[in-house]
C-alpha cells in the first residue's frame, strides 16, 4: 500500500552472471536484477553490520525528506537536483543488497590513474600534503598552500577529467556529466557539513560514469 504505480517495477528475473569488481580496496559481487520494463538494476553485495547498518538507514531517511524539499522548489525541481539513495536489501545478520549504479568508479581510481600516467605511486599527494602541514602547521592557509602545491606539481587538476573522458562519445556528453558531478558533490558537501561527518577517503567518492550521480 502506499506506493505509486509508476514507480513500481515487478521483477521479471535475476541474471546468472555475476560480477566481481573492486570497491574500497576489497571485492564485491554484483548481482542484477531485471524488471519487466526492461529496466536493469544493479545490486552489490555488502557486508551487513547492525549497528553500522542503522546509522545508515537513518541517514538515507534523512536523505529522501531532504529530496522532498527539494523536489517542493521550483529552481532545484528543474534542475533535477536531489540525492541518489541506494535501495538496501538486507539479507542475513552479516550480509546485504546494495543497490548500484551500471559503471560505478571512485576518485581513488582517478588518483590511481594519475598516479600511472606519471609514475608515481597512489600516495605521493597525500605523503606531500602531510609533509608540507608538518613543516608549516595545520591551520587553513597552511592547507590551502599544500592543496595547490599538491594540485599543481603531483595530481593535475585534470586528473578527473582524463579518466572518464574515454566514457563518453562526445563532449557535450563531458559537459553533462560534469555538470551533475558537481552538482551531487555540492549536495554531499553540504550534508557533510550539516551532520558535522568527517571528511571521506578518495575510495569513499563513489560515483557513476553514466550520469555523474
Amino acid at each position: 500500500g502506499g506506493v505509486e504505480p509508476t514507480n513500481h517495477i515487478s521483477l521479471e528475473r535475476i541474471n546468472s552472471e555475476v560480477t566481481v569488481m573492486r570497491r574500497n580496496f576489497a571485492t564485491v559481487r554484483q548481482v542484477v536484477f531485471r524488471g519487466e520494463s526492461g529496466k536493469l538494476v544493479p545490486f552489490v553485495v555488502t557486508a551487513h553490520d547492525a549497528k553500522v547498518a542503522a546509522a545508515e538507514m537513518r541517514l538515507m531517511q534523512a536523505l529522501r525528506v531532504l529530496n522532498k524539499v527539494l523536489r517542493s522548489r521550483k529552481e532545484t525541481r528543474k534542475r533535477g537536483v536531489a540525492f541518489f539513495v541506494p535501495q538496501v536489501v538486507p539479507l542475513l545478520g552479516t550480509a546485504a543488497l546494495t543497490q548500484n549504479a551500471l559503471l560505478v568508479t571512485s576518485l581513488q581510481e582517478a588518483l590511481v590513474h594519475a598516479g600511472a600516467r606519471s609514475g608515481q605511486p597512489i600516495d605521493a599527494g597525500i605523503r606531500a600534503f602531510r609533509d608540507a602541514l608538518g613543516e608549516s602547521g595545520d591551520d587553513i592557509a597552511s592547507r590551502v598552500v599544500a592543496w595547490r602545491d599538491v594540485s599543481r606539481d603531483i595530481v593535475p587538476p585534470s586528473a578527473l577529467a582524463r579518466l572518464v573522458a574515454k566514457s563518453f562519445p562526445n563532449p557535450a556528453h563531458l559537459w553533462a556529466f560534469k555538470k551533475h558531478f558537481a552538482v551531487h558533490l555540492a549536495l554531499t558537501s553540504l550534508v557533510r557539513h550539516a551532520l558535522g561527518a568527517k571528511p571521506r577517503k578518495a575510495a569513499d567518492v563513489l560515483f557513476s560514469l553514466q550520469s555523474g550521480e
